[in-house]
């Protein structure tokens, strides 16, 4: 039982790190979308974009629900796996 919880648990983790991943993905493809606009900044406006790129994370993850789905999955698998090791 002990291997099974491990082998979920890492299931879990590589969920959750594939579903960050694809936010991070559309995030980028945004912020270049922006860029080819000609929207750019400059060093003096670092905090704020650098807010707007947390934004502009929390959107991607809430359009892509597939990204959400393996996040959530991931952190389910994680759950049981821990629940079966102990």
């Amino acid at each position: 039982m002990l291997v099974i919880g491990i082998i979920i648990i890492g299931l879990g983790i590589i969920a959750v790190l594939a579903g960050i991943a694809g936010g991070i993905v559309t995030m980028i493809k945004e912020l270049q979308q922006r860029a080819e606009k000609g929207r750019s900044f400059g060093l003096a406006d670092l905090p704020t974009e650098f807010l707007k790129a947390l934004t502009a994370f929390l959107k991607a993850i809430v359009k892509a629900p597939a990204w959400i789905a393996l996040i959530f999955i991931g952190i389910l698998l994680i759950v049981i796996g821990a629940r079966m090791t102990v």
